[in-house]
């Protein structure tokens, strides 16, 4: 049976601290948004972030690279 998270996270530790590759650790206070008025917890929104389609800018950078110097390389600097 697979490990729950929370088990994993403290395996991961000893093995990084055995290691000598710990730095620390620290709590990380969370906090819960409230409707004012009927006191629900208001759920974070998963939103896209920009890391998930870096790869795609690279790829595109890759194009317009070659596009724009590939005509200089051939030239002479003066």
């Amino acid at each position: 049976m697979p490990a729950r998270p929370a088990q994993a996270r403290v395996e991961i530790a000893k093995y990084l601290d055995g290691k000598g590759l710990l730095r620390g650790h620290a709590d990380n206070p969370m906090r819960l948004g409230l409707c004012s008025r009927s006191k629900d917890v208001i759920e974070p929104v998963l939103k896209p972030q920009w890391v998930s389609v870096a790869h795609l800018v690279c790829k595109v950078w890759d194009v317009w690279e070659v596009w724009l110097f590939e005509p200089l390389q051939g030239r002479d600097r003066a």
